[in-house]
């Protein structure tokens, strides 16, 4: 199997819109100009020179770049694959760089890795990859802090312990904590890293209360279920380079046993240093 790298040679596209404005003296490998249609045709054809260029039958893309701000889905625009193509003719200023990218990938037959948090796969790409047969998938990598958080609120649901709140400290020093640092680039990854709480909600119905089961409670109207309050806090901090600062705080809140009245308290906390040393405290206080 013969396995190339494309991403150094490949010029990008760039959206002042989608990336942060301190980004702009990084962005130094752009395709010029605004015209999101010659994009796409530059970024196909890069795909099929480095394909021939290196004798490769397959070529899967991985994006790796920038988190984006979220793209709007827009009726007419982006919402089917008729849609999406034209409005990428046109230029519309709600399709993202990644989207284009995808848009190339899924054309040329190759499949599509996304790494980053934003809504790359607007309804019309996943309709495109489904007409074209080409796989997309992914949704940010989430191999640090996400990963863990996941790992651990799902150990305690599946132990019958019910997380109440979860709070998320991230102390990023490099460019990823730059580019975050910007709020409609930061409310991307606030939303990946919250979809993992609420996966964990909807799996486990015993734990958490549904919408119409707390209405038929309380008699109040309730839209939404229970669900634990969830803070997700992310920090340039320049000092820190490429690793990484990570506090994660899970608290099962103090729930009463109506057999004996026995106070159960329990705080998780999980801090990974710089070191990527790992150290996991659990405390539990049983009061009288």
């Amino acid at each position: 199997m013969s396995v190339s790298r494309f991403s150094e040679s490949t010029d990008l596209t760039s959206d002042p819109d989608f990336i942060a404005a301190n980004q702009a003296d990084r962005a130094d490998n752009l395709i010029p100009g605004e015209d999101k249609q010659a994009h796409l045709d530059h970024i196909r054809a890069d795909i099929r020179n480095f394909k021939e260029n290196n004798g490769l039958d397959n070529v899967i893309v991985l994006w790796t770049a920038n988190t984006e701000r979220y793209a709007e889905i827009i009726p007419g625009v982006n919402d089917t694959a008729e849609n999406l193509l034209e409005a990428v003719k046109s230029s519309h200023e709600e399709v993202s760089p990644s989207t284009v990218f995808a848009m190339a990938s899924i054309l040329e037959g190759c499949a599509y890795i996304n790494g980053a948090p934003q809504n790359t796969f607007v309804p019309g790409a996943i309709e495109l990859a489904e007409q074209h047969k080409t796989f997309i998938g992914g949704d940010d990598f989430k191999s640090g802090q996400t990963k863990v958080k996941s790992v651990l609120a799902e150990f305690l649901v599946n132990a019958g312990i019910k997380p109440l709140s979860i709070s998320s400290y991230n102390h990023l020093g490099n460019n990823d904590g730059k580019n975050l640092s910007s709020q409609r680039q930061f409310r991307s990854k606030e939303i990946s890293k919250s979809s993992v709480v609420d996966d964990m909600v909807a799996a486990n119905s015993v734990l958490y209360k549904s919408a119409a089961e707390l209405t038929e409670e309380t008699g109040e109207v309730h839209k939404t279920g229970e669900h634990p309050d969830h803070i997700v806090v992310i920090k340039h901090v320049p000092a820190v380079g490429d690793s990484s600062k990570l506090t994660t705080l899970s608290n099962t809140g103090a729930e009463a046993d109506e057999q004996n009245e026995l106070l159960t308290s329990i705080t998780l906390s999980f801090l990974w240093v710089v070191e990527m040393s790992w150290y996991v405290t659990l405390t539990s206080t049983h009061p009288g």
